[in-house]
């Protein structure tokens, strides 16, 4: 989380619009290890299944968000530029939140690691 902040502080000062974006990474994912660490409830039985999603999706955005920026300058698609390599980084942020509700529905994986209270009692994913 500490690294978040820090970028997000450095994009601030900069006026970079990538790394405004990116701080993200490290504000998301460290906020949730430390709610992890602190967490006393009951764990959800695919809490695993979810914080491996919430990786992939991470690692999604960042190696097909620069890959599409690469390409697409390389091939005379864009000019090279903070604004370009951001909008790629912000489309594909969006794709991949949308692929992990997709997987997480589709295999009964949570956002979080905490299991659900509906209407008193605990749901617990069903058997795919």
């Amino acid at each position: 989380m500490f690294l978040g902040l820090v970028t997000l502080t450095a994009g601030v000062i900069n006026r970079d619009p990538f790394a405004l974006v990116m701080s993200w990474v490290g504000l998301v994912y460290g906020a949730a290890m430390i709610g992890f660490s602190r967490f006393t409830g009951q764990l959800h039985p695919r809490w695993w299944l979810g914080w491996h999603l919430n990786a992939v999706a991470g690692l999604f955005n960042a190696v097909n968000g620069n890959f599409l920026y690469v390409a697409s300058v390389w091939s005379g698609l864009f000019s090279a530029g903070p604004a370009v390599s951001t909008s790629f980084q912000i489309a594909t942020t969006a794709t991949a939140i949308v692929i992990r509700i997709w997987f997480g529905q589709k295999f009964k994986a949570p956002i979080g690691f905490g299991i659900r209270l509906t209407r008193g009692s605990i749901t617990e994913p069903s058997k795919p």
